[in-house]
């Protein structure tokens, strides 16, 4: 009895899929309408590039990466980036290049925290400025006498995970 109950709800449910897919298959896009002018997304290896060279480029070379359009723009783009900052060009290395990607590396494995490290404001430090000049540590927490230059006083410090200070001199 159950069996005869199956065949109608069944025969409805392919009826009704099938006028659905009958409809989708003769909408047809309308010859009036003009397409639509939609900015192609980046590919993942210039994302990647943007979002970690980022923090050394001038303002006017992220305007300029804004405007440019093809991938052969961009990899000369890229490749005047580097040259620019490469500290002897007679070399076939970019020693300026490489320092910056061992300080990313470095960032991302020890200032991660749910993000990758060059992502995080010690590690964007970090890469910027590269190693501190000085570092106090204060893993236990207690007092910290500022220098007259930093308004001076005792400030009390708490334990931290990292429990120490970075210091660059400027």
């Amino acid at each position: 009895m159950s069996r005869f109950r199956i065949r109608p709800i069944a025969a409805i449910a392919l009826i009704t899929l099938l006028s659905i897919v009958n409809q989708a298959q003769q909408t047809k896009p309308n010859p009036d309408e003009k397409p639509r002018k939609v900015k192609p997304e980046l590919k993942t290896a210039y994302k990647e590039w943007i979002d970690t060279v980022g923090i050394i480029l001038t303002q006017s070379e992220r305007d300029t990466w804004t405007k440019l359009k093809t991938d052969d723009e961009r990899e000369a783009f890229i490749k005047i980036v580097w040259d620019l900052r490469d500290p002897d060009p007679d070399t076939e290395e970019n020693e300026f290049k490489d320092q910056f990607y061992e300080r990313v590396a470095y960032a991302n494995e020890h200032f991660s925290s749910g993000k990758p490290g060059g992502f995080t404001d010690r590690g964007r430090i970090y890469i910027k400025f590269g190693k501190p000049d000085d570092v106090e540590s204060h893993p236990a927490g207690g007092t910290y006498d500022r220098p007259y230059n930093e308004g001076g006083g005792t400030t009390s410090t708490i334990p931290s995970r990292s429990g120490s200070i970075a210091i660059f001199q400027m």
